[in-house]
C-alpha cells in the first residue's frame, strides 16, 4: 500500500499535470525562472512525453543562455509533434542566438507556412534576415508583422530601424513617427521621439538635402526642449553618429542634444594617491575587437608603461580574435560589460575605483555614449576615434594633436581641448599581403590609370562627386576605384546619384566587393594615386596607402574629421600633396596619375620617410605625461 501511496504522490493524475503546466506557465511569465523550470522537469519526469512542457523549458533553457540545449529539448518535441507553428518559431530564436542564421531562417519560414498570418512569426523572421544582413529580406518580413499587429511598439519600431540602416530616411521617419503614435507616455516614447529627431541619411543627393536634414535635427531638438521632454538614460539613447560626415561645424547640436538627456545620480569618485604609485587608467570601447578603432589603439595600449600605469580595458560585448586577444594579454585587467544593462555597467565601472576613464571611440555606439553622462572617474576623457565632441558635461578632456588642429579648434568641443605634439596611437606597420594580387585579379587594365578612393561609402559627400567628375574628364583612361558598402543599397544609392551628377563619366567607376585584408592591401598598392575623401578622410586608409607608397591627395578642411592625412604629411616633413582648393585638388591628381616620373620620385619619398608612421611611441610618451600631469592637479586640488 505504501508503494502504492506513493506512485500516486509522485505521478497525479492527467488534471493535476494540467494544473502543474499551468503554474509553471504562470511562474515563467513572472520571471521565476528557477521555478518554472522545477515545475517543467517535474512533470517530464512524471510524463517523459509531455510535448508542451519539453518544449517550454527549451525556450526557458534559450532565455537563460543555454542554447544547445534549448535546441534539443525543442527540437525533441518537434519530431514528435511537427506541426505546431511557435514550436518552429521558438527553435529559430535558439538557432539565432547560435549564429546559425540560415537554419534559424528555415524553422521560421517552416513556422509561417503553419501560420502565415502571426505578427510574432513574421518579426522573428525579419530578425533573422537581420542578423545574417539581409535587410531587403529583413525589412518586408518587418512590414508583413507591422501589417498583422499595427498597434505594436517594437515592431513599428524595428521596421524603422530596419529602414534607417537600409538608407531609406523618409520611409524610416515615417514609421518611427507611427510607433511613436502607438507608443505610451514615459521614457520609451520620448526615446522614439530622440530616433525620429535624429534621423539623417546616410548618403545625401546633394548638399541641399544635408542642410534640409541639418535644420530638421535643429529644430526636432528645439522643439523636444521647448516641450520640458528630458530622457532617462535607463537605456542607451540613439547618437548622431551621422553628423560628423557633413562637413559643418556640430557643437551646438550635440551640446543641444547632451541636454535632453538625463544621467542618473552617482557618487562621484576622488582621486587618491595608490600604494604602488601607479594610476589606474581605464580605456573603453564597443571595439575592441578586428575594426578599425580596435587596430588603432591596440598597440598603443600595448606600449603604456606598466610601471606607471595600471591599466583597464573595458570591452562593451565579449568579443573574440587576434585583436581582441591583444587587449586580453596586454591589460593588467580586461572587464567585459554589459551591453544591455547600463545600470550594472556603471556599477562595475565605479567599483573598479579608476584615476581616469578614457573614451577611445565617443558617439560610434550607443552604450558608451549614454555611459559618458555619468561621472565614473575623477577624470574622463575622449579621444578623436569619432572626430566630434560628445556635447556633454562630463567628459573632461577631448585629447587631439597640434598636427590634427587649427588655432581655433576649441571652439568645436565642449571638452576643454588638449593638443600634444604627436598622435595618440601607435599604429601597426601594414604587412603586404604574401601572394599580392594583380590588376587582372581585380578585372582593371594594365593600361588605366586607378584612382583608388577605398573609403567607407558614407565619405562621399556630395561636393565631390565634381572632383572625382573632373578628374575623369581631364584624364580619359582615368578609372576611379571604390569599394562596395556592407549593405548593398548603400552601393546602390551613391552609383545613382554619380549618374545624375557626373553622367557623362560615372561609366569609368569601377567597384571591388568586400575584401579580406591581404586583398585590401593588394588593391590598395595598385592604385596610381589615392583620393581623399574631402571633410571626412581617412585614418587607416591613408596610413595603409602611405604604408606601401603610393601619394594621397587630399584637401583639409578646418574641421578635424578632414586633417588626418595632412597630419600623416606633417610627420613625413612633406607637403605635395597637400591642397587647398577642389581645382588645385584635381590638378595635383591628374598630374600624379599620369605622369610615371612624377608618381615614382613621389612615392620613394613617402618610402625614405615613411617609418616615423608606425609604432611611434611618441604619442604613447606624451599621452602618459598628461594623465600624469592631471592626475597630480587632481590631487593637490583636491
Amino acid at each position: 500500500m505504501r508503494a502504492s501511496r506513493i506512485r500516486v504522490a509522485l505521478e497525479p493524475p492527467p488534471a493535476n499535470l494540467q494544473a502543474l503546466l499551468r503554474e509553471a506557465v504562470q511562474h515563467h511569465r513572472a520571471g521565476r525562472r528557477a521555478e518554472a523550470e522545477r515545475l517543467y522537469r517535474q512533470i517530464l519526469s512524471i510524463d517523459p512525453g509531455q510535448l508542451d512542457a519539453m518544449q517550454l523549458l527549451g525556450v526557458l533553457a534559450n532565455e537563460a543562455g543555454r542554447h544547445e540545449e534549448a535546441i534539443g529539448l525543442i527540437s525533441a518535441a518537434i519530431d514528435k509533434s511537427p506541426n505546431i507553428a511557435s514550436w518552429h518559431s521558438n527553435l529559430g530564436g535558439a538557432l539565432l542566438m547560435l549564429n546559425r542564421s540560415t537554419e534559424a531562417i528555415a524553422s521560421f519560414e517552416r513556422a509561417l507556412t503553419l501560420d502565415p498570418n502571426s505578427a510574432a512569426i513574421n518579426f522573428n523572421v525579419g530578425n533573422a534576415f537581420a542578423k545574417a544582413k539581409r535587410l531587403e529580406e529583413a525589412v518586408h518580413a518587418y512590414q508583413r508583422a507591422a501589417d498583422f499587429a499595427p498597434s505594436n511598439v517594437d515592431i513599428q519600431r524595428t521596421l524603422a530601424e530596419a529602414l534607417y540602416e537600409l538608407g531609406d530616411t523618409r520611409r524610416a521617419i515615417a514609421r518611427m513617427q507611427r510607433a511613436i503614435a502607438v507608443c505610451p507616455p514615459g521614457n520609451p516614447r520620448v526615446r522614439l521621439k530622440l530616433f525620429d529627431a535624429t534621423m539623417m541619411p546616410l548618403i545625401y543627393d546633394s548638399a541641399e538635402e544635408i542642410a534640409f536634414y541639418r535644420r530638421r535635427v535643429a529644430e526636432r531638438i528645439e522643439s523636444l526642449r521647448n516641450e520640458g521632454c528630458s530622457y532617462s538614460l535607463d537605456e542607451p539613447p540613439q547618437t548622431l553618429f551621422r553628423l560628423a560626415y557633413q562637413g559643418l561645424d556640430d557643437v551646438d547640436v550635440m551640446r543641444s542634444y547632451a541636454a535632453l538627456m538625463r544621467p542618473p545620480d552617482v557618487a562621484a569618485p576622488k582621486q587618491r594617491r595608490r600604494a604602488d604609485g601607479r594610476i589606474r587608467l581605464g580605456f573603453i570601447s564597443a571595439h575592441f575587437r578586428n575594426h578599425t578603432i580596435g587596430r588603432l589603439n591596440a598597440r598603443l595600449i600595448e606600449r603604456l608603461s606598466r610601471d606607471r600605469f595600471e591599466l583597464v580595458a573595458l570591452s562593451v560585448a565579449a568579443h573574440r580574435g587576434a585583436i581582441a586577444d591583444r587587449y586580453r594579454a596586454a591589460a593588467d585587467r580586461y572587464i567585459t560589460l554589459p551591453n544591455n544593462d547600463l545600470a550594472e555597467a556603471r556599477r562595475m565601472i565605479l567599483d573598479l575605483d579608476l584615476d581616469v576613464l578614457n573614451y577611445t571611440d565617443l558617439g560610434m555606439d550607443r552604450f558608451t555614449y549614454a555611459l559618458a553622462f555619468s561621472r565614473l572617474a575623477p577624470i574622463q576623457t575622449s579621444t578623436w576615434g569619432h572626430p566630434i565632441t560628445h556635447g556633454g558635461n562630463a567628459i573632461d578632456f577631448f585629447i587631439s594633436s597640434m598636427l590634427l588642429e587649427d588655432a581655433s579648434a576649441q571652439m568645436n568641443y565642449v571638452e576643454r581641448l588638449t593638443l600634444l605634439p604627436s598622435l595618440t596611437v601607435c599604429y601597426d606597420r601594414p604587412r603586404p599581403p604574401d601572394s599580392p594580387r594583380t590588376r587582372a585579379d581585380f578585372g582593371l587594365s594594365d593600361d588605366a590609370h586607378i584612382y583608388g578612393c577605398l573609403q567607407t561609402l558614407y565619405k562621399f559627400h556630395p561636393e565631390f562627386d565634381a572632383i572625382l567628375g573632373e578628374i575623369l574628364r581631364r584624364d580619359p583612361t582615368g578609372v576611379v576605384l571604390l569599394i562596395a558598402g556592407k549593405v548593398p543599397q548603400w552601393q546602390t544609392t551613391l552609383m545613382a546619384r554619380f549618374v545624375r551628377t557626373i553622367p557623362d563619366v560615372a561609366d569609368r567607376i569601377r567597384w571591388l566587393p568586400g575584401l579580406s585584408e591581404g586583398d585590401f592591401f593588394s588593391a590598395t598598392a595598385l592604385c596610381d594615386v589615392m583620393l581623399d575623401t574631402i571633410y571626412y578622410g581617412g585614418f587607416t586608409t591613408s596610413a595603409e596607402a602611405l604604408a606601401f607608397g603610393v601619394p594621397i591627395v587630399t584637401l583639409p578642411s578646418k574641421l578635424l574629421p578632414a586633417r588626418f592625412t595632412q597630419a600623416f604629411y606633417r610627420m613625413m616633413q612633406m607637403d605635395e600633396c597637400t591642397v587647398s582648393t577642389p581645382q588645385e585638388y584635381v590638378e595635383l591628381a591628374v598630374a600624379i596619375g599620369t605622369n610615371p616620373e612624377r608618381r615614382r620620385a613621389l612615392s620613394q619619398k613617402i618610402l625614405s620617410r615613411n617609418e616615423i608612421l608606425f609604432d611611434n611611441t611618441s604619442g604613447v610618451r606624451e599621452l602618459e605625461a598628461f594623465f600624469e600631469r592631471e592626475v597630480d592637479r587632481e590631487l593637490k586640488e583636491g
